[in-house]
């Protein structure tokens, strides 16, 4: 018994699963059948259809306008060194053009002309359609700053009526922004000018108290001249020393009994120093000696060393020599302690300009902010003023924003 109810109940299974799938034999072998039905049918439905949009087509015809605007300049993109004073007056931003395209379509900017017109705002927006066209030509693949606005109606002139209300309607509301903007970036600049005025008294007046409490005008500049002076007496001492080592070589060949022949003198060189120079007494000597000289060569040409005339001019020329000998040794003595009395005041002055050096770089730097500071905030006040009377300029010119360049039609 229980061998024949399990069977019973596969059998059930299999019927319920035969019932419960499509069979899509008789289907196909039912449309077969009743196809002269089918077909009727089907052509019927086209007949109908097509019937109908043809009436639609010629009774109530379908229509389709546009026009095109330009919301922005091409020939005013070069941005100017005040460009960003105008963009936080006029709180400029990039052209987001979906929110745009939004506001074109707001209620608030199409009602009257819906109403003017009979028909709902609502259905007024459904029925805009506003897309902006690409570039044509090598550009594009960048999209234009224009607006392609098109509306679609049944009613062909009133329609156009639409379009030309829409078109009047943009052009006076990008006005009346573009002017409520231009009012509101003047009063900004308004009144941020007496702030930016008071700063730059503030920065005036940090530069005069500076340069009262330094005793200085330009710290910069004082510190070029100072180090200018600096290098000079460095090179002054230097130069100074030169010729002490110079003066002690000739002193050195006089302790040897080599005259200087050039004489000796002191006279104030280009750098300061004392040099060596001929004097007119020693000049005279000089020329006395080397007279001697070229007689005593020509009488030992002519004598014998023993000889009188001989003995006589080496006489005078022992005598002669010694007195010019002693005479250049003072003067190169006097030189070099007349030189060396330089060299100590040019060091003393030296140490005095090095200490007066030393707060120079701390006054620059306090100098070199108070004076950018100054400068920006002068920078400022002028972009300031450039900007707010280009914005009077714009403002009392009237230039429309946008521009239709192509007419509904």
């Amino acid at each position: 018994m229980e061998g024949f109810s399990k069977q019973r109940l596969n059998l059930e299974e299999e019927l319920n699963i035969e019932n419960n799938q499509i069979n899509f034999g008789s289907l196909f072998e039912i449309l077969f059948r009743r196809k002269k039905i089918f077909i009727l049918v089907s052509i019927t439905f086209f007949i109908i259809s097509t019937s109908n949009l043809i009436y639609r087509r010629i009774k109530k015809p379908i229509y389709r306008g546009s026009f095109t605007i330009m919301i922005s300049d091409p020939f005013t993109n070069n941005r100017t060194r005040n460009e960003g004073i105008e963009d936080l007056a006029l709180n400029k931003e990039d052209l987001d053009i979906p929110t745009l395209v939004q506001y074109l379509k707001s209620p608030g900017l199409v009602s009257d002309i819906a109403k003017n017109n009979g028909i709902s705002p609502l259905n007024l927006i459904n029925r805009i359609k506003i897309t902006v066209p690409r570039n044509e030509g090598g550009l594009s693949s960048f999209l234009s700053k224009t607006l392609l606005i098109s509306l679609d109606g049944e009613n062909r002139f009133k329609m156009q009526k639409i379009l030309e209300e829409l078109s009047e309607q943009y052009i006076i509301n990008a006005s009346e922004s573009r002017n409520e903007k231009l009012s509101e970036g003047i009063k900004f600049l308004n009144n941020e000018k007496p702030k930016l005025l008071a700063k730059v008294q503030d920065a005036q007046e940090k530069l005069e108290k500076f340069r009262s409490n330094n005793q200085i005008i330009d710290p910069i500049k004082e510190g070029s001249d100072l180090t200018n002076l600096i290098e000079k007496t460095k090179n002054q001492i230097l130069e100074i020393n030169s010729e002490n080592v110079r003066l002690l070589f000739i002193k050195e060949n006089l302790v040897n009994g080599i005259l200087y022949t050039e004489g000796i003198s002191q006279a104030k060189s280009n750098g300061g120093s004392t040099g060596l120079g001929i004097i007119g007494s020693e000049q005279l000597l000089l020329q006395e000696i080397l007279e001697v000289k070229a007689q005593l060569a020509n009488a030992q040409s002519k004598y014998k060393n023993n000889s009188t005339v001989v003995k006589n001019l080496n006489e005078k020329l022992n005598q002669l020599e010694p007195i010019l000998l002693k005479n250049q040794k003072s003067a190169v003595d006097a030189a070099i302690i007349v030189n060396d009395s330089l060299i100590k005041s040019y060091e003393n002055q030296l140490l005095e300009l090095q200490k007066k050096f030393i707060s120079i770089p701390r006054k620059v730097t306090k100098y070199s902010t108070i004076i950018q500071e100054l400068e920006s905030l002068e920078e400022n006040l002028q972009s300031l003023n450039q900007t707010r009377d280009k914005l009077e300029l714009d403002l009392s010119q009237g230039t429309l924003p946008w521009k239709i360049i192509r007419e509904p039609i």
